[in-house]
């Protein structure tokens, strides 16, 4: 393995890494909201409330759903 493709694979991993922690934070900001406000958000209130997009609401809200 050469010098480069040991650290694009160290780079790839690290990101995957990344993605994962930001995916998990995400999902914690989203519970947080729900729990404060004792439920009944709608996914659009919810992306409002977290600053988060409405697609990344709804793929998150259908995780915690699932």
């Amino acid at each position: 393995m050469s010098y480069d493709s040991t650290v694009y694979s160290q780079a790839g991993r690290a990101m995957a890494m990344n993605q994962a922690s930001l995916r998990n934070q995400n999902l914690q900001v989203v519970a947080r909201a729900l729990w404060h406000a004792g439920g009944g958000l709608s996914r659009a209130e919810l992306a409002a409330e977290t600053g988060l997009t409405r697609a990344t609401v709804s793929r998150l809200v259908g995780e915690l759903l699932a």
